[in-house]
């Protein structure tokens, strides 16, 4: 894929045989391009980090995705599926229309945030992560130093206004489960309290957690939200979905 770039060429990859050559077989660095990019979000979370980091790290955080403990997990699943349900059950009774891959998106981002912190956080912070997504794929078009360009436009303004609500919000977390556990002795299960034990024992610093848990947080729910969307979409498609509500039950 070529953008009109002369410094900027995609090659996608689907099939999985590829993709295991190139991952397995191959295994190339990260591209300088790609790192540029996705540290507008993390500098230091799983998606830049090269071979040797990224095996400790993701070594640290596996007991969180043991089968155990995701089936543990179960009931914020259906909790949240069940309030999600109950407000398509209502939009359907008044006749209201649902942006569904915008109710898609809070569901999912909801179960994610309470998995990886504990708690739920503002939807609001979608909308954040969106945009410093929407820098990313900016900065990874663009030539090296094109951050400096996008910085004077009002893309690169509501960037950093909306990198700084995330970030305050990711510190207040770590700062509250601090003094909750009088320094990071892990309490709970979730992520956050796999990453702060890390940090008590010196292997990540604050920053590091932090990072983690953006990265987990970006790619824990919109890749889900937008397949159920497209789910949906497809499933509305069918001729029996089509018929009026009283004809299909009768």
């Amino acid at each position: 894929m070529h953008f009109p770039f002369p410094w900027s060429q995609w090659i996608f990859l689907n099939e999985p045989q590829t993709i295991q050559a190139l991952l397995v077989d191959v295994d190339p660095e990260k591209s300088a391009d790609f790192k540029r990019g996705i540290s507008a979000l993390a500098k230091d979370g799983l998606f830049t980090a090269e071979y040797t980091t990224w095996l400790q790290e993701r070594r640290r955080i596996a007991p969180t995705m043991t089968e155990r403990y995701v089936g543990d997990l179960h009931r914020i699943f259906e909790e949240e599926g069940a309030h999600l349900w109950a407000q398509l059950d209502k939009a359907a009774r008044s006749g209201e229309s649902i942006e569904m891959d915008h109710a898609f998106v809070g569901t999912l981002f909801d179960i994610t945030a309470r998995i990886i912190i504990g708690s739920k956080c503002d939807l609001k912070l979608t909308a954040d992560i969106a945009t410093t997504l929407d820098e990313a794929m900016r900065r990874i078009v663009l030539p090296p130093g094109g951050d400096l360009l996008t910085a004077l436009t009002p893309a690169g303004r509501q960037y950093r206004q909306a990198f700084r609500r995330i970030d305050q919000l990711l510190d207040d977390c770590v700062q509250q489960r601090l003094q909750e556990t009088g320094g990071g002795a892990r309490k709970t299960t979730d992520l956050l309290g796999v990453l702060l034990e890390a940090n008590a024992e010196g292997v990540l610093s604050l920053q590091q957690v932090k990072d983690q848990l953006l990265t987990f947080l970006v790619a824990g729910h919109d890749t889900t939200a937008h397949t159920l969307s497209w789910m949906a979409w497809e499933l509305v498609q069918k001729p029996v979905y089509k018929m009026p509500l009283q004809q299909r039950h009768a």
